[in-house]
């Protein structure tokens, strides 16, 4: 599959200079001038790296890796500025940047850590990748820290629209998406029929302290592979785990490829 970086700056020369860099290096480079630009290619790029400028106009740099971290936590971030202090450097990195540039980038240095970290997102999208959705932090948290410690990434959703934005905007399909079956503003079923049709190859599990008969067995007519009941045994949890990863290589082995696999 052909990796992808996208680079966001909106100063032209800089923007041309990496791109060039990039595409002789073998890279797809995608170029954005602003952050609005950015959200409309990254959903299909699903880029292996991001490279973004610190000062951008209406939503700034920062703000703008804040939103990368919390949407796609795999995706690796290089942060470029001609301007930054030591300050702003120490912030970007407590914020989830991997690396940062002064410009005029060293493009010796540069190109050997976007090879780095684009390796980085290629592990990323071998291992196991899991989306929990839950409005309630406790079972949230301790769903993902159990995936966590068995090696998976783990993507959290806080509703149903949270977990569909994540699934549409993920490195690469989840492998398994934990869903809770009542969530306030767009509920668990809504977003298990959302994932269930824009990523086939997902295996679903819905997670339930209170939903009916009934909505359970729409959730069954969804697809999901398994109902787990609240609240959540954690060696049964365990137990089941490999059973559900097994599940997601079925999937992933039957489908028909496509862009993003």
């Amino acid at each position: 599959m052909e990796q992808s970086i996208v680079i966001v700056d909106d100063d032209a020369r800089t923007l041309k200079v990496l791109t060039l860099l990039l595409e002789e290096s073998g890279y797809k480079a995608i170029g954005a001038s602003n952050h609005e630009e950015f959200m409309k290619v990254f959903p299909a790029a699903r880029p292996h790296l991001v490279v973004c400028d610190i000062q951008l106009p209406t939503m700034n740099g920062i703000e703008l890796l804040q939103w990368i971290k919390k949407t796609s936590p795999a995706t690796p971030v290089i942060m470029v500025s001609a301007v930054a202090t030591a300050e702003t450097r120490k912030r970007v990195l407590q914020f989830g940047a991997d690396d940062f540039f002064d410009k005029p980038v060293d493009l010796a240095r540069f190109r050997g850590k976007v090879r780095e970290l684009v390796e980085k997102g290629e592990r990323a999208r071998d291992m196991p990748y899991a989306l929990v959705a839950d409005d309630h932090a406790q079972t949230r948290d301790f769903l993902a820290d159990l995936l966590i410690a068995q090696g998976w990434i783990v993507e959290r959703a806080v509703d149903g629209e949270d977990a569909i934005r994540r699934a549409r905007t993920s490195v690469k399909p989840f492998d398994v998406a934990f869903i809770d079956i009542v969530m306030p503003r767009l509920g668990g079923l809504a977003a298990l029929h959302a994932i269930h049709v824009a990523s086939p190859t997902t295996t679903l599990v819905a997670v339930t302290g209170e939903a009916t008969s009934e909505e359970i067995k729409t959730a069954r007519q969804y697809g999901v592979a398994a109902v787990i009941l609240k609240p959540i045994n954690q060696d049964d949890f365990l137990r089941l785990l490999p059973e559900l990863a097994r599940s997601a290589d079925r999937l992933k082995k039957s489908a028909p490829r496509n862009g993003h696999d």
